[in-house]
């Protein structure tokens, strides 16, 4: 992955650890107290980034269908944003919020958010889309309702407005994921597809799923995160308790140090005093008149190195000794001439 993307200061790229997101969504429950609370514990647990959703219900849903009161009940009134903004901020988090609709954007923008992020519902939604990219800030796609065809769509919609600071989410949207279900191999396919960064928006009970995504690639981690599972709201019950995502950060930043740069074997100044002590010399393992031939059965593989290490034996057997050399005797190349050699 050779393209970066930088999000309030912090650079998304291969050799980075992952932008970790606490998507608290609507896990606030409409009481501005829980959301402060899970703005704090979310820093706490080692987030980078928290999430909420941003729309007017009746941009979002037809009046009278069923989920218009839902839309309502789950609102974040425009007034709580920098409220939330300002408790993330002093915790030392970046502060996200994902758009319905384009007047939803241009506040946030206004507000000051680093960057916006499409919901997977919304990624073919490309006038959202395009009044999204409009606003020159990263973006940010989550694919979890998408075909490569539509996301390639969707890219082209916002670079056609100017926007090249671009990642793709890879997202499943079930609630929760099966692990059967979720597909990580598509991590990799959207580096090598769209060569943009990419990310995992995980909706699984697991605290490790999204570990592996990012040994496979994923330099954004987007997940539900709750106070309690047990809570009454709709999300809470997918979503990570602090102890959980504490542990699944961790390892996400762990793995992605671990990987190191593609393609290389290198050994340390560490490594390498490690071999020094620890290779196998080439000792006499009994001992040899002038003029013996050497054969395996004289040679014994020892600690520490020597001279010569395992890997020399086969040039020197069959070779004869041109002095005495005692049992124990370290091995040297000069102890030994061939057949034909002259005295």
């Amino acid at each position: 992955m050779d393209a970066k993307l930088s999000v309030g200061g912090f650079v998304v790229a291969e050799e980075n650890p992952p932008l970790i997101i606490a998507e608290i969504g609507n896990n606030h429950d409409g009481d501005l107290d829980q959301g402060k609370r899970l703005v704090a514990a979310a820093a706490e647990a080692g987030a980078d980034a928290v999430k909420f959703q941003t729309y007017d219900p009746d941009r979002l849903v037809r009046p009278g269908h069923q989920l218009y009161n839902f839309f309502k009940r789950y609102l974040l009134p425009r007034d709580w944003h920098e409220v939330l903004k300002a408790e993330a901020e002093d915790a030392g988090l970046l502060f996200l919020s994902t758009p319905f609709d384009p007047d939803a954007a241009a506040f946030l923008v206004q507000l000051g958010v680093p960057a916006l992020k499409i919901a997977s519902s919304d990624l073919t939604n490309l006038p959202l889309v395009r009044a999204c990219a409009a606003h020159r800030l990263p973006l940010l796609l989550s694919s979890g309702m998408g075909t490569f065809d539509e996301i390639a769509a969707a890219l082209e919609a916002a670079r056609s407005e100017g926007c090249d600071e671009l990642a793709v989410l890879h997202c499943i949207s079930l609630y929760p994921t099966p692990p059967e279900k979720i597909g990580l191999r598509t991590i990799p396919a959207l580096l090598e597809r769209f060569g943009l960064p990419v990310g995992f928006s995980d909706h699984s009970l697991s605290a490790a799923i999204p570990v592996a995504a990012v040994a496979l690639g994923a330099r954004i981690v987007e997940k539900h995160f709750t106070l309690d599972r047990n809570l009454p709201g709709p999300d809470h019950a997918v979503a990570l308790e602090p102890d959980q995502f504490a542990l699944m950060a961790e390892g996400c930043r762990d793995v992605a140090v671990a990987l190191g740069r593609k393609g290389e074997k290198r050994l340390t100044d560490e490594i390498v005093e490690v071999r020094n002590g620890s290779l196998r010399g080439l000792y006499a393992a009994c001992e040899m008149a002038e003029g013996a031939e050497l054969t395996h059965d004289k040679v014994a593989l020892l600690r520490p190195p020597a001279a010569l290490n395992a890997m020399d034996l086969p040039a020197l057997l069959g070779r004869r000794a041109v002095r005495r050399i005692a049992e124990g005797e370290p091995l040297e190349d000069g102890m030994f001439k061939d057949d034909g050699d002259e005295d």
